[in-house]
């Protein structure tokens, strides 16, 4: 994740989720971001893999609310997996391209390319050996999430519950 961004407030967040995911080992967490609170349930796992060895599993996550993605991210990386956050769909085209990950989890609504372009770059370059899931405040009627939503994996709603979250996702090695 790129810590040189984060501010203070997201800084004492992190650390609260932190401390919360592991007392509560799998109970709700209340997370406060962007004046909303999201409930996420952790999934909290011991027998993970360090972050960065040859078994780690990598997960991309892009989405404009630089809060819910950097505290999802927070909460995967403390169940074992190997994380990088983007806030801009253009910029996640390139760290793909450098950085290879397994999974991309996209909220549809993105600054430079939108969650729907994104996937379909993605798919078209990749094929189904990269797992995408769309992450999205807005329903499934939405055009653009409809649109995503064909060329996607899996299709979750915000706030997202990481138990469903981690049967989307690649299994841990």
């Amino acid at each position: 994740m790129d810590s040189e961004r984060a501010s203070p407030g997201r800084a004492i967040l992190k650390s609260a989720v932190a401390r919360a995911v592991s007392l509560s080992k799998g109970a709700h967490v209340a997370v406060a971001a962007q004046g909303a609170t999201q409930i996420i349930k952790s999934v909290a796992s011991a027998d993970t893999p360090p972050c960065g060895s040859e078994d780690s599993v990598k997960v991309l996550v892009v989405d404009d609310e630089p809060d819910v993605a950097e505290v999802l991210a927070e909460l995967l990386e403390l169940n074992g997996y190997e994380v990088r956050v983007v806030h801009d769909g253009l910029l996640a085209w390139s760290l793909v391209e450098e950085w290879l990950p397994h999974c991309v989890l996209l909220d549809v609504n993105l600054p430079g390319i939108d969650g729907g372009e994104l996937s379909r770059r993605l798919r078209e370059r990749y094929g189904d050996d990269l797992i995408l899931v769309a992450i999205t405040g807005w329903g499934e009627t939405d055009k653009r999430v409809a649109d995503a939503f064909g060329r996607v994996d899996h299709y979750l709603q915000k706030p997202v519950d990481l138990q469903m979250l981690s049967k989307v996702l690649p299994p841990l090695r």
